[in-house]
Order: structure tokens, then sequence, then C-alpha cells
């Protein structure tokens, strides 16, 4: 079997990616739209381990036909997503890795059982239902941790954006004469808004409607 169709049987059409609470169109991040190598040196590693064989045959993948990589790994977004959640917040990175894994686990289990029944084997078939409830149980568990530290998560950043808030309110005078001074000297894209003193506006956006150039 080819590198290529290796790498495609183990990513499953993103089955060992299926991820709570996370919709099947998930949006590639912009940076990571044209990874740099040490981007893609953190997305093997990430999918080794998930499934040490599917790292392996990326690493191979990327070494002897890189047409066929880069078309790969630009398809795995919610690949992409664990790599940033990786960097952004190792915690819930593990979180997420063990809930997925088992996630598949579980998978391997219900299909086993299952023949296990087919095949006439009911001793074999109760023992994989009682860990099928096992991890079924702890896997509820863990998915209550993830959903406490997304809200965490989240109540740290909200408190970021109040704090943001009152600055940005304690610089009124400074933010009103930098927007004036912008609409003088016409760099609309550098025009700063409150939320976004940080730099330029991102591309494709602007503050006037209808002079904005296409994306």
């Amino acid at each position: 079997m080819s590198d290529t169709s290796r790498v495609a049987r183990l990513q499953g059409g993103d089955r060992p990616l299926r991820m709570q609470g996370q919709g099947p169109r998930a949006r590639l991040p912009r940076k990571l739209r044209n990874p740099s190598p040490e981007e893609l040196d953190r997305l093997i590693l990430v999918a080794g381990e998930l499934k040490p064989e599917w790292g392996t045959d990326l690493a191979k993948l990327r070494k002897t036909n890189q047409t066929k990589f880069k078309e790969s790994v630009v398809r795995y977004r919610r690949l992409w997503h664990l790599v940033e959640l990786q960097e952004r917040n190792p915690a819930l990175y593990e979180l997420r890795l063990t809930e997925m894994k088992n996630g598949e686990r579980l998978r391997q289990l219900a299909d086993a059982y299952r023949k296990a029944v087919d095949g006439g084997s009911p001793d074999e078939a109760d023992q994989l239902m009682v860990e099928l409830n096992g991890l079924a149980q702890a896997q509820v568990d863990l998915q209550v941790r993830v959903r406490a530290e997304e809200l965490s998560a989240m109540a740290e950043a909200l408190e970021k954006l109040r704090l943001d808030m009152i600055e940005e309110l304690a610089q009124r005078d400074e933010l009103a004469r930098r927007m004036v001074d912008s609409y003088l000297d016409g760099s609309s894209r550098q025009l700063p808004r409150v939320g976004r003193l940080q730099g330029p506006m991102p591309d494709g956006e602007d503050p006037e409607p209808q002079a904005a150039e296409d994306p």
C-alpha cells in the first residue's frame, strides 16, 4: 500500500479527529493555510500522538512526495485546530486528545462486541460490554472536565476583554486623536478602533463598506 493510501486510510474521513462541539466544516486558521516547516513538524507530532502509524506515514509522505503531502495536510482542519490548541492551552489539549482516543476505543469495542454476539460468543460479549460501559462512563466524566476547562478559558478571555475595554476608555482622547489623524492622512486600513489597538484591520475588512476592496 502506498504512503498516500495509508495516510488516507488512517485519516479515515476525519473519524479519528471528530471532536465534540465542533462542526464538520471548521475553518482553517488563515496563518495555517500556508504552514511553515515548523508548523508542519507540529502537525505530524500531533497526528502521531493520536495514532503513531499516522504520524509515521505523514512524515514518510512528506519526504517522498511533497505535492501529495501538502494536498493532504490542508484538508486536516480538525487536526490543525488541535495543533493550535496544543500551543494555546496544553491542559485542554491533553483532555481533548484523551477524549478522541477514548472515542476511537469505544468504536473498536462496539465492533468487537457485535462480532462476539454474531459469532455466538456470549461470555466474550459480556466481558466486552463491561469494558464498554466502564469506558463510556469515564468518557462522560472526561467530557465534563473538557467543558469545565473550556468555560475556564472563556472566562479568562472575557476578563482580558473587560480589562482591555477599561484601558481603552482610559485612552479615549488618544484614540480620538489617532482616529482623526487616520482620516486626515487617508490611511483607512490603519484606522484605530475600540478592541483593535494592536495593528491594522484584517485583510478584506474596511471601515467604509462601499469602498472595500475585493478579498
